[in-house]
């Protein structure tokens, strides 16, 4: 089982070192940078703030539900 954990370089190192050291005795990890993972509960697709905080970046993944969309972003 691979595990990819993608966030943004935002992220305390430590911490993110601990993390993955703590799931590599149950999981394959790989670590990418490069990456901003954006959590949108309740939205519109009309949103236009949605849009701007998107900009011009390129949207490698995008998830959505009834409640939420998820989108990760390509630096």
């Amino acid at each position: 089982m691979v595990l990819q954990q993608l966030v943004s370089s935002g992220l305390d190192e430590m911490k993110r070192d601990a993390l993955v050291a703590l799931l590599k005795d149950k999981f394959e990890v790989e670590w990418s940078e490069g990456y901003t993972l954006l959590t949108v509960f309740n939205y519109s697709d009309s949103n236009s703030e949605l849009s701007r905080v998107i900009n011009k970046r390129d949207i490698a993944l995008e998830q959505r539900s009834s409640s939420a969309l998820q989108l990760l972003l390509v630096e």
